[in-house]
């Protein structure tokens, strides 16, 4: 999705109820956008849902219970680093263990 759009005369904005959807295609040895529909942006939002977000938080404290590092277990969730730590931060706050990244052998 796009949501801006610099223009020979100024800068065009689009907000969320108007987005411009382009797909990167490569041509030959050249890659550049193709213009798919005009839309809006919560067509292409995924809901997410209570339990998704419990299973996440679940899943996170597994993987850190079994000593990975906030970097391996974003990289297998598909979260940031500090999304990772704000979720275990927010999962127990009482329990400092939660914060320290394992000890790398």
């Amino acid at each position: 999705m796009l949501s801006s759009v610099k223009v020979i005369a100024g800068e065009f904005r689009y907000d969320a109820s108007h987005v411009i959807v382009y797909e990167i295609e490569k041509t030959d040895a050249f890659t550049h956008f193709e213009f798919k529909e005009f839309s809006t942006e919560r067509e292409h939002l995924r809901e997410q849902k209570e339990s998704d977000t419990i299973d996440r938080t679940q899943k996170i404290l597994e993987l850190h219970k079994q000593g990975k590092s906030y970097r391996e277990i974003a990289q297998e969730i598909g979260l940031s680093k500090s999304m990772v730590g704000k979720i275990l931060k927010n999962a127990a706050p009482d329990d400092k263990n939660l914060f320290t990244e394992p000890a790398k052998e």
